[in-house]
């Protein structure tokens, strides 16, 4: 999918465009869409362009966090990123877009399992900033996923 064709799916479901005021900086949906197009394709650019028109007092410290994550951003195949996520524990993942898409960036967490539950509710339909199950991010032979190795976080 385009970046043109994911900014218009968000704006269809979220209507942002018509509605910004609903959506802060770090949920914003063509935000995420600009960042996850600019870290797979390796264009700092579009996204410091993105930033200083759009968000232009956030722009270091944002553009901190997109450098730490461009240079650790892999694609990682199965069953390396299954033997990475036991050896540090990982119990589930998180998706900047649909967990389904294989566009989507993901990072790693550790949570308390009792959180799982709530974390992981309406994760199949939601579109950004989703929890995932491990065991599901790799649907229909999908081989590879987008990992930011950066750290692993707890929630």
């Amino acid at each position: 999918m385009t970046l043109k064709e994911r900014l218009e799916k968000f704006n269809v479901h979220f209507q942002y465009k018509e509605q910004p005021e609903l959506y802060d900086f770090d949920l914003s949906p063509e935000k995420i869409a600009y960042r996850n197009e600019a870290l797979r394709t390796g264009d700092r650019d579009l996204y410091l362009n993105y930033l200083t028109d759009k968000y232009s007092d956030k722009l270091d410290k944002e553009m901190e966090s997109f450098d730490l994550s461009a240079k650790n951003l892999v694609k990682i195949e199965r069953d390396s990123a299954n033997e990475l996520f036991k050896r540090y524990q990982v119990n589930i993942l998180k998706s900047d877009i649909s967990f389904l898409d294989d566009d989507a960036i993901y990072s790693m967490y550790i949570v308390d399992p009792e959180k799982m539950d709530y974390l992981l509710e309406g994760y199949r339909e939601d579109l950004i900033d989703v929890f995932a199950p491990i065991d599901e991010v790799f649907p229909n032979g999908r081989n590879e996923i987008y990992l930011d190795k950066s750290g692993i976080y707890s929630d």
